[in-house]
């Protein structure tokens, strides 16, 4: 994922379901934000976070990552992305500002994530859907080994699946002559 500093809380904690992407963003560009955009889902297969990165309110870099796999899109493949998880059932949204400064290291240091060009207002329009697909993440995961081991995965076999839901389950371990 693309590295960032925390910068200056705008909005945090937004329920996705309350969020309209498209209305955020103008916002955005009307502001003319220099900062980051977060989107953090529950998804196909686990959590799946989104990050847009502006520059005096347009977007200009973006990142797209399947927690569970590690699995990561940049650049503009990454902002189709963003629109599709803005209308997934579960999630939040998160908005920082940073300085210009911020905004020019980070892209700097994430080159691989800024995209080739300037990305205008009316492009947004297209790319809003109504509805969560898993199209994209079908797609972004079928390259994946189908032996990959997930960080679930590994948890399970050591038998620390609390961790995984979130539970606090521990086993009970039995000393010898006890």
């Amino acid at each position: 994922m693309i590295n960032l500093p925390s910068g200056k809380v705008v909005e945090t904690g937004v329920p996705i379901n309350e969020v309209d992407l498209r209305a955020t963003l103008d916002n955005l560009f009307n502001a003319s934000l220099n900062g980051y955009l977060c989107l953090m889902i529950q998804g196909v297969d686990g959590i799946e976070e989104g990050v847009l990165v502006f520059k005096a309110g347009h977007p200009v870099a973006g990142a797209y990552e399947y927690l569970k796999y590690g699995q990561i899109v940049l650049a503009e493949d990454a902002i189709i992305r963003v629109f599709n998880a803005a209308v997934a059932k579960l999630g939040v949204l998160d908005v920082f500002a940073l300085t210009k400064e911020q905004i020019d290291t980070v892209l700097s240091f994430n080159g691989k994530a800024v995209f080739k060009r300037l990305m205008k207002k009316q492009e947004f329009d297209r790319m809003v859907v109504r509805q969560y697909s898993d199209t994209y993440a079908k797609k972004d995961l079928s390259s994946l080994p189908a032996d990959k081991t997930t960080k679930e995965d590994v948890l399970k076999k050591y038998a620390l699946t609390g961790l995984v839901s979130g539970e606090q389950k521990t086993e009970e371990v039995k000393e010898p002559g006890v």
